[in-house]
C-alpha cells in the first residue's frame, strides 16, 4: 500500500488514480472533523457537504498549494484534520456574518431543517415527518439525544460513513457504535410520534392536557 507521502507526491503530480485513492482514505476523517467542529458551535450539520467541498478545492487550488505546504511534522491524516477544523471555523464565522447583516435570523430554521433531514432517512411514519414539519417542532428531536449519539447520527447519515470508520474515529469500539446508533434512532422514533400526539391534541411537549379545558 502507498504510504501518506508517497500519495500527497501523486496527487501533487496530478495522478487522478492517487487523487480517488486520497478521497478514500481520507474523506471519514475530513467530513468528521467537519462535524465535531459544527457540533461544538451549535451549527446546523447540513452545511457539512459545502464544507467538505472547500476543503477540497482549498488542497487542489493554486497547484496543490496546501497539499505542498505539507512538512511531515505531523501525520497528515492529523494535519488534514486541522485544516478541516479551520474551514469549518471560517464557513460558520461567515454564515454568522451574513446573520448579522440579515435583520431576519434563521438559526432556528437551520437547526429544523437538520432534524428534519436525519428523520427522513430513518423509518419514521410519514404522516409523522408532515405534522413535525408544519408544527416547527423538528429541531427538538436532537435535543432527546445526547452529544455523542447525536454526532454518530451526523457522521453516519450526513457523512454517509460506515460504523467501522465511525468506531476508529470516535475510538469506542463497534459493537458499541451498532447499539447506540440502534438506540438513538429509537429514541428519535419514540420522540417524533410523542409529538405527532401533542401536535395533534394542542397540548405542548411535556404538558398534559387538560380535559376541563381550564
Amino acid at each position: 500500500m502507498i504510504n501518506d507521502t508517497e500519495l500527497l507526491h501523486r496527487c501533487i503530480a496530478g495522478d487522478q488514480d492517487a487523487w480517488r485513492r486520497f478521497l478514500t482514505r481520507y474523506r471519514a476523517i475530513l467530513y468528521a472533523s467537519i462535524l465535531r467542529t459544527l457540533a461544538t458551535r451549535n451549527e446546523a450539520s447540513e452545511i457539512a457537504e459545502d464544507v467538505f467541498q472547500d476543503v477540497l478545492l482549498k488542497l487542489l487550488a493554486d497547484d496543490c498549494k496546501a497539499l505542498r505546504s505539507f512538512q511531515g511534522r505531523a501525520q497528515v491524516s492529523t494535519w488534514l484534520a486541522r485544516i478541516a477544523i479551520n474551514a469549518t471555523i471560517d464557513a460558520v464565522r461567515r454564515k454568522r456574518a451574513r446573520r448579522e447583516l440579515d435583520p431576519e435570523d434563521h438559526g432556528d430554521e437551520d437547526r429544523c431543517s437538520s432534524a428534519e433531514e436525519i428523520l427522513k432517512r430513518i423509518p419514521v411514519d410519514a404522516g409523522i415527518l408532515e405534522s413535525i414539519s408544519s408544527n416547527d417542532l423538528a429541531h427538538r428531536l436532537l435535543e432527546q439525544l445526547d452529544e455523542q449519539d447525536c454526532l454518530i447520527l451526523q457522521m453516519y447519515f450526513y457523512g454517509g460513513l460506515k460504523e467501522r470508520e465511525i468506531a476508529e474515529l470516535v475510538e469506542i469500539p463497534l459493537n458499541t457504535i451498532s447499539s447506540r446508533k440502534s438506540r438513538a434512532l429509537e429514541k428519535l422514533r419514540s420522540a417524533a410520534r410523542e409529538l405527532l400526539r401533542v401536535s395533534s391534541d394542542g397540548t405542548e411537549p411535556g404538558k398534559e392536557s387538560d380535559p376541563a379545558g381550564a
